[in-house]
């Protein structure tokens, strides 16, 4: 038994139409002087980088956090130590 979709030629339609605007879209902005493909290869460039700033940003700082939360517990550790063995009797 064949179940009916409604809707589906509407979707495909609005398909259609939204990609013929987009290639008018691209077209007129490329006639103006425009080169998109050229805007677009920048842009992403420069998210790249960020990113792989940002990472090492993160890699940095994770690192630095791991060394300090290791320095600090074992300042803790002899603190306490030293705390216990000072304790009149």
């Amino acid at each position: 038994m064949m179940t009916e979709e409604k809707g589906g030629g509407v979707a495909w339609l609005a398909l259609i139409i939204g990609v013929i605007a987009l290639l008018l879209a691209w077209s007129s902005y490329n006639r103006t002087g425009g080169d998109l493909e050229a805007e677009v290869k920048e842009r992403v460039r420069e998210a790249l980088l960020e990113t792989g700033t940002l990472e090492m940003q993160v890699a940095t700082g994770t690192q630095t956090a791991v060394t300090e939360n290791t320095e600090t517990s074992t300042t803790t550790e002899t603190t306490t130590t030293t705390e216990t063995s000072e304790q009149p009797e």
